[in-house]
């Protein structure tokens, strides 16, 4: 998986130049995050809470040792997304989905928007004042990775249904890791284990 996502390349939206994941990743502990639609108010909604999650690593490893990416595949609301200031992280586009694809993030039809998972994320979502239209694929999904400097891929989630996020408390487990690998796989998705 790390090699697929060091050799993937994705565009900097503000030079207009691509690069590789390679050239992007440079802090000790990297968090990927691949977006749904910036168009939509659960991605927002994720996008906001992992940023939070970089606010609390940033007090354990330093600032400059922790790293958000994201990662979009078209421009739709791209704008709005970074004026609304959802995420921290920089983002980068993925036009052709091929990230997306040799990563195995998957696609969904419209039924999923009436999951009991989406309803409640929809609820949160709308709570905080976000708002959302319905412009782009809503089919595609998004996901989350962890990449540790010489300790390559820690966690992998990738969406099954609309509002599939990662547990925090697994993304910090898993972050520790840069520190101490201890891990375990469930189900395809790597976590870290409780001490």
């Amino acid at each position: 998986i790390l090699q697929q996502l060091h050799n993937s390349k994705v565009e900097d939206v503000g030079q207009k130049k691509k690069l590789k994941l390679s050239e992007v990743i440079k802090a000790k502990i990297c968090i990927i995050r691949f977006m749904r639609r910036f168009g939509c108010l659960l991605c927002k909604l994720g996008a906001s809470e992992t940023s939070d999650l970089k606010t609390i690593l940033d007090e354990t490893y330093g600032e400059e040792q922790v790293q958000l990416v994201g990662i979009g595949f078209d421009e739709l609301a791209y704008d709005q997304f970074l004026q609304g200031k959802f995420f921290s992280g920089k983002i980068y586009l993925d036009s052709t989905k091929q990230v997306y694809r040799s990563m195995g993030i998957g696609r969904e039809g419209m039924c999923g928007y009436w999951k009991s998972q989406f309803k409640k994320r929809f609820k949160e979502a709308t709570a905080k004042g976000y708002t959302y239209n319905m412009e782009g694929d809503h089919k595609q999904f998004g996901g989350t990775f962890i990449v540790a400097e010489g300790k390559g891929v820690l966690f992998k989630h990738t969406q099954r249904n609309y509002g599939d996020e990662p547990d925090r408390d697994c993304l910090l487990y898993t972050s520790d890791a840069a520190d101490d690998l201890l891990c375990v796989d469930l189900g395809g998705r790597r976590i870290i284990k409780k001490k």
